[in-house]
């Protein structure tokens, strides 16, 4: 089994989806493979023991960030599901995991990625989920890899049925809505990192990552996936000639769009601009032909949530967000020519 591609590797971990689910994410890696400026941007790593067999994957997408894919484990024929297997199970994972991760971080990636599902008792009140706790043999393996979970995620969506009726007119409706390659590199960066002070999505990773690392990871899905005709979905926010905010989509096909990051800076949150802003956003889906809209955001963050809930967007699902950093004296700075 040593001998095989990462691409079998790949279609071997996705054995339990339908053959053209499976096509289409090699064909995806492929495409981003041809694309890349790493020397290896897709790395599969497997161990085996006593007939037992272990593998994943690892993507290393433009912006020094390397997204764990999908891990599988299969037993041996008729070995049953014994304490010896599930231990067996743990240590071939957490060598997978473990040699996928040094092997991106060793290419300069800043961080390394994974997500685990969450089993949620309740889907009707977020304020008060709790949580299973994260004893899969999958998520032992991260923790024992050395990747530390960090944040719970709600995974939301809406469609054009669960939409609100129009606004009416509202306070903080002449916001400006610029596109960013309209001001200075430097003013877009500044107002980006200014939104990430005192942020309650995701505040672990202030300071792990280059801003101008961050936002070439966003850029590598804009030229694919965007239609023909539709302008740069990056904006930033203005008030007056301040600005205050940004605001980034992510499309995704003929009809779905991503949200991918809202932020105000910490002097503008709780004025109601957040309204304008979506309102902003939901103009923009209605004149492109966009019919669903997902977006994920941390579960401590309470006023987005309440807003995009006010906006008709509803919990799909919970996920659980789990990195490993590059160790300070192993870390690789790359320059925008690497990448």
């Amino acid at each position: 089994m040593e001998n095989r591609t990462w691409s079998d590797w790949v279609r071997w971990c996705h054995a339990d989806q339908n053959q053209s689910d499976i096509d289409a994410t090699v064909l995806t890696l492929i495409d981003l493979s041809a694309r890349s400026k790493y020397r290896i941007p897709i790395i599969s790593a497997n161990a085996e023991e006593q007939g037992h067999v272990a593998a994943g994957y690892v993507v290393l997408y433009p912006g020094a960030l390397g997204s764990l894919g999908k891990l599988r484990f299969c037993a041996q024929q008729d070995s049953g599901n014994t304490p010896s297997v599930e231990r067996i199970e743990r240590e071939l994972l957490t060598s997978v995991i473990r040699t996928l991760c040094n092997a991106a971080l060793e290419q300069g990636a800043e961080l390394v990625q994974a997500i685990s599902q969450l089993n949620a008792d309740s889907h009707t009140d977020w304020s008060c989920v709790s949580f299973a706790e994260l004893d899969s043999a999958r998520d032992l393996a991260l923790a024992s890899a050395g990747m530390n979970p960090v944040a719970k995620l709600i995974q939301m969506e809406r469609d054009e049925v669960r939409r609100p009726s129009a606004s009416p007119t509202i306070q903080n409706g002449k916001l400006g809505f610029k596109q960013h390659d309209e001001i200075s590199t430097r003013d877009w960066y500044a107002i980006i990192e200014a939104t990430y002070i005192e942020t309650l999505d995701v505040p672990e990773l202030n300071g792990l990552r280059n801003i101008e690392n961050t936002l070439q990871g966003y850029a590598s899905a804009q030229p694919r996936m965007t239609q023909p005709g539709i302008p740069g979905t990056w904006w930033v926010i203005q008030d007056g000639c301040v600005n205050i905010g940004c605001l980034l989509l992510t499309p995704n096909g003929d009809q779905h769009c991503e949200l991918t990051y809202l932020g105000l800076a910490p002097s503008r949150r709780g004025q109601g601009h957040s309204r304008a802003i979506m309102d902003h956003l939901d103009r923009w889906v209605t004149l492109h032909g966009f019919e669903r809209m997902t977006l994920a955001v941390d579960i401590r963050n309470t006023p987005a949530i309440r807003l995009y809930q006010s906006r008709g967007f509803a919990v799909e699902r919970f996920v659980q967000a789990w990195i490993r950093v590059a160790e300070p004296e192993n870390k690789v700075t790359l320059s925008t020519s690497d990448l």
